[in-house]
């Protein structure tokens, strides 16, 4: 496909799709509606998609050729495979990014963030509130860091992945920079926002102004917890031999939290061999642990299970551990 040449703009929009025929209209929408005192550019990577999603991005490319720009990959890339070719054809100054089943709801989004950065050099990303769309019922979302306004580092990112990544407006420093090894991220925003933090602190504001559309067919969204902890593993494994010991030290800590989250909320749902899976987990990542498990953890399970009747030896398990921690002090 011929694309006309066009002055540089100084803000890209980065917005990568599959098989998203029934959302991609509302993201596109949400692109050409931004009210900024600059130019910017939409670039969207289709990742060969079953469905109709390449015809109606045609047919928006037809109408706006001056403005969007299509990336088509001769096969299926996947998610940071995509990402990674689409990015690379941004030019802006600034890169916004959205998926193709996310849309963002307020005109001045973008010029609200280009703002800011452009006043604030030491920033190189901001980020702000989103709303969740789940079964058509939208909901501001609970995740903790994205309601406040507030300053990040790479440290806080490393420990909690706390951005929707369709509400971030980040620096162009890594254009031509994407380390080859980015591809195998099975969390390609999380691996995206640590490459980011090395350039800079993060903002958020708690300003709504984009939706996160949860729904069946989305990639990560709604699969089960086995799958999300593999791919937050994997994604880890990937990034630990590209930073530093603090990094990687923080790192450990986020796969311990996630571990001893998943104990108490499997034995609490009495799935009990998915418990035992994550507390092996837990040990070999931090064989200190054990002795955490078996003073304060596992008591605490019992005595939940035990207040709402769901086991008659509860108050004998409770005990035995009880004696286990007198033994102890």
């Amino acid at each position: 496909m011929v694309e006309l040449e066009t002055q540089v703009p100084l803000l890209s929009i980065c917005c990568i799709t599959y098989n998203h025929e029934k959302y991609i209209s509302q993201a596109v929408e949400g692109f050409l509606m931004q009210e900024c005192n600059f130019d910017f550019e939409i670039v969207i990577g289709e990742d060969c998609s079953t469905d109709r999603t390449r015809e109606i991005l045609l047919e928006y490319k037809r109408k706006f050729p001056n403005k969007i720009r299509l990336v088509f990959p001769e096969q299926n890339l996947g998610p940071a495979g995509n990402f990674i070719n689409t990015f690379d054809k941004c030019k802006g100054k600034y890169v916004a990014f959205c998926e193709g089943d996310d849309f963002w709801i307020d005109v001045n989004k973008l010029q609200f963030q280009v703002d800011f950065l452009e006043e604030n050099p030491e920033f190189s990303t901001c980020f702000h509130t989103v709303y969740e769309l789940k079964n058509g019922e939208k909901t501001l979302s609970e995740v903790e860091y994205s309601k406040n306004d507030g300053v990040y580092t790479i440290y806080d990112f490393a420990l909690r992945s706390f951005i929707f990544t369709l509400s971030i407006v980040f620096r162009n420093n890594l254009k031509g920079e994407f380390p080859i090894w980015f591809k195998d991220c099975a969390l390609p925003d999380f691996g995206l926002h640590m490459l980011n933090g090395r350039f800079g602190k993060f903002k958020g504001f708690n300003k709504p102004m984009a939706v996160y559309r949860i729904h069946e067919t989305g990639i990560f969204s709604m699969r089960s917890h086995e799958y999300k902890v593999a791919a937050i593993e994997k994604t880890i494994e990937v990034l630990n031999p590209h930073f530093d010991e603090e990094i990687r030290d923080i790192f450990r800590l986020q796969k311990q939290n996630l571990y001893e989250h998943l104990i108490r909320y499997y034995y609490l749902d009495k799935e009990c061999d998915k418990a035992e899976t994550y507390l092996n987990k837990a040990i070999e990542n931090n064989p200190e642990f054990a002795q955490k498990a078996a003073l304060e953890i596992l008591p605490l399970i019992i005595k939940n299970i035990y207040q709402s009747n769901r086991y008659k030896m509860g108050d004998r398990l409770a005990s035995l551990f009880k004696f286990v921690k007198m033994k102890k002090d």
